[in-house]
């Protein structure tokens, strides 16, 4: 990481007194414009590559670590990115010049990614690149806010290289849809609640209430290598993962519901517990944009 970022690491030791390791990074002055890198002449590419040759990119950072990571992994696949510090600056790069796509930083110094999209609209129109917004935390109101200003595409901090990417390639050819199936599905829900969507909202909530007392009370019975009471958990919490139509967490609670009947090794019923950990923090965020856009259309 630090040689990617252009650093260095020093050793410093003294017998009787330790260690000391240091970490040396540059430094660069923030500039009151932006700062464009082109890439030299882009060698024959690797095989499995992406490939965003000619792209042009704007980065809308104040991250410096995160600027860094961006500009390499980007250099990477050929494009042509220009990064600023500020929302302003952003604008006014746009201003300047047309862009592919422009990856902007949820909060910056001088205000806000939701800010900088309002604006930006009263700006005179060149060609409208897309955007992929970042954040560190998608709440409930950001997600309301992304969908009010048309965002199709985010990611959350940190992301992995390979997700930077796909969500690039999938911004650039304006295919809002991830290649991975549904997560949830709330259209029989709405059903139910009558089209309230209140109501909707108010099941969302205790549905994420029933799913933190469910991996709680879990962790608890597999502490104590109580294999009934963790069937007793997976069973109970079964409903609510039907309710909003979530077929993999269902599926994973189903599997460790019988796995713990049938005596399986705390192991493997403790991995069968990490994968739903795992997973579910893409299924509230799939049901939070759900919410956001059924409200939006109403």
């Amino acid at each position: 990481m630090v040689e990617q970022l252009g650093g260095c690491l020093v050793v410093e030791s003294k017998i009787g007194e330790g260690s000391t390791f240091s970490v040396i990074l540059p430094y660069a002055k923030k500039a009151s414009v932006a700062v464009e890198l082109t890439p030299p002449a882009v060698k024959e590419e690797k095989p499995g590559v992406t490939s965003f040759k000619g792209k042009n990119i704007l980065l809308i950072e104040d991250d410096f670590l995160q600027q860094r990571w961006l500009q390499h992994r980007l250099k990477e696949t050929g494009a042509i990115t220009q990064t600023t510090y500020t929302a302003q600056q952003g604008l006014d790069a746009l201003l300047d010049k047309n862009y592919d796509l422009v990856i902007l930083d949820c909060k910056l110094p001088d205000f806000s990614a939701w800010e900088f999209l309002s604006r930006y609209q009263h700006y005179p129109q060149q060609e409208q690149p897309q955007f992929i917004v970042c954040s560190a935390q998608w709440t409930k109101e950001s997600q309301e806010k992304a969908v009010q200003h048309g965002i199709q595409f985010t990611l959350e901090k940190p992301f992995a290289g390979t997700e930077l990417l796909e969500t690039i390639q999938r911004a650039l050819n304006n295919d809002p849809k991830p290649p991975q199936k549904r997560l949830v599905d709330l259209s029989g829900l709405l059903q139910e609640c009558q089209g309230n969507l209140d109501l909707l909202d108010e099941l969302a909530d205790l549905f994420k209430q029933n799913i933190l007392e469910f991996l709680g009370q879990c962790r608890i019975h597999l502490q104590a290598s109580n294999a009934q009471g963790v069937s007793f958990a997976a069973h109970k919490v079964k409903s609510s993962l039907l309710m909003i139509q979530a077929a993999e967490l269902h599926a994973l609670c189903d599997q460790l519901d019988e796995s713990a009947k049938e005596n399986e090794s705390l192991t493997y019923l403790e991995s069968l517990y990490s994968h739903f950990l795992e997973a579910y923090p893409a299924t509230e965020r799939a049901l939070e944009w759900e919410i956001a856009h059924l409200k939006s259309s109403n």
